[in-house]
């Protein structure tokens, strides 16, 4: 049976905090360790896709950490690994932390049409938006970055990617994807002062 792990990348850009969360599949026999399969996940996304995800931020982009965890099977035990800080490697800073390009990928049979993936770049370096129109170096790497991360990642098991819906309790294989055409934006919450 595929039980679904995800990865939480955690990190900063401009000094302010984001993160990314991504999910994969691999077979899972029950009551195996789960250790190994995080320490896997863990180093192959670093060898498979780290470089790609990293030529897509800015300079000023740091990972602090990154974590993986099993989503189903009842296991909650955290992996956490790369305990050396990572710039993102655009070739400038980012002119603003809140706008960012956006992925948008569709499962194969999502239960609905809001069964999406999204996966959001924290900040736009400086030169990569004008006219709210990404440069064409970005939009290489963006598409180098999603190709590559639809593409099943290979280390001691092979890492399916998915999109996972608690409405749903299911995960769903990824299929095709697509830049989004406008700027995302970051929605930030903040909490309430003195409450």
């Amino acid at each position: 049976m595929a039980n679904t792990f995800q990865l939480g990348i955690i990190a900063t850009i401009g000094g302010e905090p984001c993160a990314n969360f991504l999910q994969w599949q691999t077979p899972f026999t029950t009551g195996s360790p789960v250790t190994p399969y995080l320490a896997d996940l863990l180093a192959t996304f670093g060898t498979a896709l780290l470089p790609q995800f990293l030529a897509c931020l800015p300079n000023d982009y740091l990972i602090k950490g990154v974590q993986a965890r099993m989503l189903t099977g009842g296991s909650s035990y955290t992996l956490v690994g790369y305990t050396t800080l990572v710039n993102g490697t655009r070739p400038a800073h980012c002119s603003g932390s809140g706008i960012g390009p956006l992925l948008v990928i569709s499962p194969i049979s999502p239960p609905s049409a809001r069964t999406l993936k999204k996966i959001y770049f924290a900040g736009s370096a400086v030169g990569d938006l004008t006219d709210n129109t990404w440069s064409a170096d970005l939009v290489t790497a963006l598409n180098s970055f999603l190709l590559d991360f639809l593409t099943p990642i290979v280390g001691t098991y092979t890492w399916t990617p998915v999109v996972h819906s608690k409405k749903f309790a299911n995960s769903y294989p990824l299929l095709l994807g697509y830049i989004s055409q406008k700027p995302a934006l970051q929605r930030r919450r903040f909490l309430p002062v003195g409450g």
